[in-house]
């Protein structure tokens, strides 16, 4: 019912700003004509096909996501005006399709220039009246909803946004029935508190409710079900707030499959496998250039960097864990001095394990580089969360028990946490929170263009290292 009427006021606002696009462009059609300027109506025509194409444009910018529809009732200065201007482009992008596609050389320019100069203040007034309008003409007085909250108190300081908004589609809550023992007689809404939800029947006898609003899905099922029942013999409509997320402490997915209904705590992209041969290729596509062209010249490199400063061998090699904690060897360049006696150690911004020019290695990530035959081995990917040594991985993982999310995925020469700045060493629960929720994040909206943004961002580091790296 709610979502029905978002979803009407917003229809209604689109063909409203139609009807103000029109007049708006008509307008600059008769001032030019009335100025003298250009005569615009001896061939009339083809000014009512751009009057379409123009509503055509609008209509796109409009339709082409749910986010305008959401904020269409509370949009601030910043919103109105970003919206205004992204109308704007899309009629003008419209009408230059059209001119290109038409190749017309009759038409106006000059109308064009007037008309598109005007459109976005039209649109930013238009954007901050009309909607606020149209919400007071079909959600006041008798099209009112008086509704009923049921649930804790301190559910309702929660939604305190979403009920602020519902009073703008009409809907008013007018009490709140709570299981809770409190001698409170408000909210922090300043709602009434009217009883318990077995006070539910009688209240709806006393009191005009249109709606019942469940801000928990009760645990009890005989609950639920008498509530149900109750809100059906009334004629009362009834919507459940869903707070599985909460329960969950996890945003959750919904979908249906073969004829059941799951829920799910992510989405994983790279579960599809086209996907997933697509990162492949990716990786394969960047590491064996890295391998045939760049590795032997650097490995000679940092060989006579060696000999000068810490002979001993070229590679470190440890053991990592790597997707599904799976454990695999890591190749790098060493540079520590052979007599490091703690190998489990975090490396530290003024470590003297590490040899001079080892700091000018690391801080530049070139010891990273042999990590790309890993790559080609398949035990890494060049983007994903970065692997730790087990001793870490432990004592990460009783820190956060969400730690091995991180793992359902292979393990990268870099990764979305490295590149927004937590990189070097992790000191405190709170900077492994940090890194830990940009991999996650990273499972749960990867894409091919992220990857390659994760790519290009690392390429820059390399240039300008940051300060975390040491």
């Amino acid at each position: 019912m709610i979502r029905s009427r978002e979803i009407g006021l917003f229809n209604a606002y689109a063909f409203a700003a139609a009807g103000v696009l029109t007049a708006c462009f008509w307008s600059c059609v008769m001032l030019i004509e009335g100025l003298g300027l250009r005569s615009l109506t001896e061939n009339v025509e083809p000014y009512l096909a751009y009057n379409l194409i123009s509503i055509g444009g609008l209509l796109l910018q409009l339709y082409q996501t749910d986010h305008s529809r959401v904020n269409i009732l509370s949009l601030d200065f910043v919103q109105n005006l970003r919206l205004s201007i992204s109308q704007t482009l899309h009629v003008a992008m419209a009408l230059a399709i059209m001119l290109v596609l038409t190749k017309d050389l009759a038409i106006s320019r000059f109308f064009f220039i007037v008309y598109l100069g005007v459109l976005p203040f039209v649109f930013f007034a238009a954007n901050g009246s009309i909607p606020p309008g149209l919400s007071r003409v079909f959600f006041s007085g008798h099209n009112q909803t008086p509704a009923l909250l049921v649930g804790r108190v301190t559910r309702v300081g929660r939604m305190r946004r979403w009920i602020r908004r519902m009073e703008k589609y009409g809907v008013q809550m007018v009490g709140l029935l709570t299981e809770e023992a409190t001698t409170r007689t408000n909210t922090l809404q300043k709602l009434p508190i009217v009883g318990n939800a077995e006070d539910l029947e009688s209240i709806l006898s006393k009191i005009r409710i249109d709606m019942v609003i469940l801000m928990d899905v009760p645990r009890s099922p005989e609950v639920l079900s008498r509530i149900i029942t109750t809100t059906e013999r009334a004629g009362v409509r009834m919507i459940v707030a869903n707070n599985l997320s909460e329960t969950f402490r996890h945003p959750l997915r919904f979908y249906r499959q073969f004829g059941l209904d799951f829920i799910t705590l992510r989405e994983e992209p790279l579960q599809d496998p086209l996907n997933r041969i697509t990162k492949r290729a990716l990786d394969v596509a960047v590491a064996l250039p890295v391998v045939l062209f760049l590795l032997a010249p650097l490995a000679l490199g940092v060989w006579l960097i060696h000999r000068a400063q810490s002979p001993g061998p070229l590679f470190f090699r440890q053991i990592r864990a790597g997707v599904q904690n799976r454990r695999f060897e890591i190749i790098k360049f060493r540079t520590m001095r052979c007599d490091n006696d703690d190998e489990s150690r975090q490396a530290s911004q003024h470590d003297d394990r590490i040899f001079p020019l080892g700091r000018m290695l690391r801080k530049t990530s070139i010891d990273e580089i042999p990590q790309f035959l890993n790559v080609l081995r398949g035990e890494m990917s060049v983007v994903g969360p970065r692997p730790h040594m087990i001793e870490h991985n432990d004592k990460f993982a009783e820190a956060l028990a969400h730690y091995h999310v991180r793992t359902l995925v292979k393990p990268g020469v870099t990764g979305l946490a490295q590149v927004s700045g937590f990189r070097g060493e992790a000191q405190t629960v709170a900077a492994i929170k940090k890194r830990v929720a940009c991999d996650i994040d990273y499972i749960e909206r990867w894409s091919l263009l992220l990857d390659v943004f994760i790519i290009a961002q690392t390429a820059w580091q390399v240039i300008r290292p940051p300060k975390s790296a040491y």
